[in-house]
């Protein structure tokens, strides 16, 4: 922690993603917040404010830290996979039971005497990354990438 000139506190926060490593300031009431995920280790999305210095040097002050992961479920995205087994929905519906309610689609692509069929689920799901990759091991039930 260290205070500014005018008796503010803030902390120098560093973190590395896919481009490399940064830091960025945060001031007391962000700062909380962004403890509370570093603690558990949770991937982070930060909003900043960006000023470049006149030495060319960019500093980032975070305005608003959220869950990336909860933020990623408010998005509608549609997920298509293929049924390979006709048993396997028994399986994908159980699953899907008990999944809450949300904004990501589902659509299944079956073949039936070598015709192929689409089908959408009526409902939206709220699955996250864990969940997508349990749903992706269930037998007979394959991400369809199109």
């Amino acid at each position: 922690m260290r205070t500014t000139k005018r008796g503010s506190k803030f902390y120098i926060v560093y973190m590395t993603d896919s481009f490399g490593p940064y830091d960025f300031l945060a001031f007391d009431d962000v700062y909380f917040e962004v403890k509370e995920f570093l603690e558990k280790n949770k991937p982070i999305l930060v909003s900043a404010e960006t000023k470049v210095e006149d030495s060319g040097r960019v500093r980032l002050n975070a305005l608003e830290v959220k869950d990336i992961q909860r933020e990623a479920l408010s998005y509608s995205e549609v997920l298509s996979y293929n049924v390979l087994d006709l048993n396997s929905l028994d399986k994908l519906k159980d699953f899907l039971d008990k999944v809450p309610e949300g904004h990501s689609r589902i659509k299944l692509f079956v073949k039936i005497k070598e015709k192929e069929c689409e089908i959408n689920l009526p409902n939206g799901y709220e699955l996250d990354v864990d969940q997508k990759e349990k749903l992706s091991k269930i037998n007979g039930i394959e991400i369809n990438n199109i």
